[in-house]
């Protein structure tokens, strides 16, 4: 566990070069004491940025830092965790840890994420409020991002019907963002998750809420955008939900109003309408994800080579020079085969040349 969190609280290596890492290395403790030019090669990290790594290493005290950390008493789950969401694993830039308090089962239930404007109007708070408490009823979970205005009504109008919701932040999970939202946070730290791919301590920067935006997208079944101006960061998180195949929904507004163009253009683009919230919830045919292990190769009905090739796969994306740098197959027996897991529904290719199990 010592080495586990300092892997994963380390911010210098990407998500994928992680998990390059642990697939060659095999633990963290390994990668700790391996030698740098070694970590460099298998994880295909750049030389200034090796070297970043390697004072960092040397300078970090693991179990003084892990002593700290047990003091939050807070969680923590890597990709390689069967506790780890199987929604974020299935996305093409999983985080390699998340950081959380709460009850991290909730996500096996079904999901809707609701985002929209900070500075909302009187007519999207209360789409916001009923939306949520109709959703908190179907015993369907509400994921948004602890924001002011549309995440923090769509929050609390779940917590209020005694609902599941989770807040997903765009820095450390000890830290409550924006800071007025304190008794909003602390409810949702004992009755809800409080979740995030950022270390402990970590700032509300900038370019962290872009990347928070994915996870809201990638842990919801539904997106629902209630109000928002043309850009906007809820149309990112609609962005991204296309991008990962999530259905999105709008909620039409008066084409005069600011905050109403980012949906309407949403809509105009082949959005659902959101146009009534009882038939929208009522009709919402989501199942429990709650995911099946992969099975051994042994139970499968595969060919020797197609065994393999898939169980070098995961559940999160590699990219077919990933797979070729296993060495299992040449370039062309390696597509045959993972064209021939495709057709019987063992793998799928999630984007371009990068392939997930099933």
């Amino acid at each position: 566990m010592i080495y586990n969190y300092w892997f994963s609280r380390d911010e210098i290596l990407t998500s994928m070069q992680k998990i390059r890492l642990i697939n060659v290395f095999g633990n963290a403790k390994n990668i700790y004491k391996a030698d740098i030019k070694n970590v460099a090669y298998h994880g295909k990290i750049e030389k200034s940025k090796a070297k970043t790594f390697e004072e960092s290493r040397k300078n970090y005290n693991a179990e003084k830092q892990f002593e700290n950390f047990r003091k939050l008493n807070m969680n923590f789950k890597t990709i390689n965790d069967k506790e780890y969401p199987l929604r974020l694993k299935e996305i093409y830039d999983p985080p390699y840890a998340i950081f959380y308090y709460g009850d991290l089962s909730m996500l096996k239930l079904p999901c809707v994420s609701i985002v929209g404007a900070r500075k909302c109007t009187e007519y999207g708070r209360i789409i916001a409020d009923k939306l949520s408490t109709k959703l908190a009823r179907a015993n369907i979970v509400v994921v948004s991002g602890l924001a002011e205005g549309i995440d923090s009504f769509s929050h609390a109008g779940a917590l209020r019907e005694k609902g599941k919701t989770c807040a997903v932040l765009g820095c450390g999970v000890d830290i409550c963002y924006p800071h007025f939202n304190k008794e909003l946070y602390k409810v949702i730290k004992q009755r809800g998750l409080l979740l995030s791919e950022f270390p402990p301590s970590s700032k509300p920067l900038g370019w962290h809420f872009p990347m928070r935006n994915r996870i809201i997208s990638a842990l919801s079944d539904r997106v629902i955008v209630v109000e928002a101006k043309k850009k906007s960061g809820s149309l990112i998180t609609a962005d991204m939900a296309l991008e990962q195949g999530k259905d999105i929904y709008a909620v039409p507004g008066r084409i005069f109003d600011p905050l109403s163009e980012g949906c309407n253009k949403l809509i105009s683009q082949g959005a659902g309408v959101l146009d009534d919230i009882d038939d929208f919830v009522n009709n919402l045919d989501i199942k429990a994800y709650f995911g099946e292990e992969k099975e051994t190769c042994k139970e499968l009905a595969l060919e020797k080579e197609e065994m393999l090739v898939y169980s070098c796969l995961k559940f999160h994306p590699m990219s077919l020079e990933e797979i070729l740098d296993e060495e299992i197959l040449g370039f062309e027996d390696t597509l045959r085969v993972l064209a021939s897991l495709e057709i019987k529904g063992y793998i799928r290719e999630v984007f371009k040349n990068q392939y997930v199990s099933i």
